[in-house]
C-alpha cells in the first residue's frame, strides 16, 4: 500500500528536485535532466531481476521502473494540479448545495435540511 503524501510535502518536494522533464537513457540505467549529460538518479535492480527474469527479462523491467522513474516530477505535479481541480470542485458543489437547500426553504417546501447532505463525501 503507498504511504500516505501530503500535498503541502508534495510541493515542497517538487519545488526542490532537479528540474525537468527527467528522460531515461538507452541503456535503462540512468535518469538524466532531458537530453543532456546531467544525471539525477540510477535505476537499480538488474543482478537481481536477472535472477529471477533472465536476462533480457531484467533488462524490460529495469526500463519499466526507470521510465516511472523519470515521471515522477511529471506525476507529482499532476497530482497537486488535480488536487486543487477537485478542491475547487468540491467548493463548488458547496455552494450549489447550499443556494439548492435555501431556495428549498424560500419556497416553503419542508425538510429542506434534509438536503443537507447531497455529496457523497458529507454523508455520515
Amino acid at each position: 500500500m503507498m504511504p500516505s503524501v501530503d500535498i503541502e510535502d508534495l510541493k515542497a518536494l517538487l519545488a526542490k528536485v532537479e528540474p525537468g522533464p527527467w528522460k531515461l537513457d538507452d541503456w535503462a540505467v540512468y535518469i538524466h535532466i532531458g537530453d543532456t549529460d546531467q544525471k539525477v538518479g540510477m535505476v537499480r535492480g538488474y543482478g537481481r531481476l536477472r535472477n529471477k527474469l533472465g536476462d533480457d527479462g531484467a533488462y524490460v523491467q529495469q526500463e519499466y521502473n526507470g521510465k516511472l522513474l523519470a515521471l515522477a516530477p511529471e506525476l507529482a505535479a499532476r497530482v497537486i494540479e488535480l488536487e486543487k481541480e477537485r478542491d475547487e470542485a468540491r467548493r463548488y458543489a458547496e455552494e450549489w448545495r447550499v443556494a439548492y437547500r435555501n431556495k428549498l426553504e424560500e419556497l416553503g417546501i419542508e425538510d429542506a435540511n434534509k438536503h443537507r447532505y447531497l455529496m457523497p463525501w458529507e454523508r455520515e
